[in-house]
């Protein structure tokens, strides 16, 4: 069976896209163009063209035209997060590492009840107020991740950590001064399409999937004192893990 005709502009420019034939300005021919190229219906046209921007390639501006979404893509490091902090003002590894590509934050800080996944990972009940350091990650103005901290709230209530600024030292050095330092992590990685309160804090198309990466800090009691959940967009993050071939006798 032949497939519908929508799907084969649809085909047909996704591989222009892919090959970079609409150039540096990234702007889709006209629809009157696509009308007369393919001889189809403006109705097919505008079918193929909302495919390609659910799936997160075009965007539409009203009266202006339809263009290629250019998205810088993040190397995301997970095992870079318990790295050992410099000591300068953008002390938080996101800020230090791509530090030529603008970037900023927006931290919102408080105690707030926690949702079931952190509840059970901190070993508190659902819905028990725990604290949380909330933040959205930019590149050039962009939102490029989520990146929410839950702490149990009798650890670091009146620390640095409940303050809503940048911690020049690192949140998790502030955990160690406290006593729980973490000597290890749990990573889980979920990939599943955003909620819409994602949608909105990323500025993401409903379409666009996203990895959800969930870490749970230990101290050396064993104990679970920070969760982290981070939300990266699919179009926008590389996620590299850096790993060594065990000894042979170990």
């Amino acid at each position: 069976m032949s497939p519908a005709k929508h799907e084969h502009v649809a085909t047909v420019l996704r591989a222009r896209i892919l090959g970079d034939v609409f150039g540096e300005q990234g702007k889709l021919p006209s629809e009157a163009a696509l009308i007369q190229e393919f001889g189809v219906s403006r109705t097919t046209i505008r079918s193929a063209l909302s495919a390609l921007t659910g799936e997160g390639l075009v965007r539409s501006e009203t009266g202006v035209g339809t263009f290629v979404r250019t998205r810088r893509r993040h190397v995301y490091r997970p095992q870079a997060d318990l790295g050992r902090p410099v000591e300068n003002p953008e002390a938080d590894h996101f800020l230090r590492s791509e530090a030529e590509h603008d970037p900023s934050q927006a931290i919102r800080v408080g105690l707030e009840p926690a949702p079931e996944v952190v509840a059970t990972r901190l070993g508190v009940q659902t819905g028990e107020f725990v604290a949380v350091r909330s933040r959205i990650r930019y590149f050039g103005g962009v939102p490029y991740q989520i990146n929410d901290s839950y702490y149990p709230r009798e650890i670091v209530e009146g620390t640095d950590i409940l303050l809503p600024v940048d911690i020049a030292r690192g949140a998790n050095t502030v955990l160690a001064e406290l006593g729980h330092e973490q000597v290890r992590c749990r990573d889980e990685i979920y990939i599943q399409m955003p909620t819409p309160d994602e949608v909105s804090r990323l500025d993401i198309l409903p379409g666009t999937p996203v990895a959800v990466h969930l870490v749970s800090g230990f101290d050396a009691a064993d104990r679970v004192v920070r969760v982290v959940r981070n939300v990266l967009p699919g179009d926008r993050h590389i996620i590299t893990f850096d790993r060594t071939r065990p000894d042979d006798d170990a």
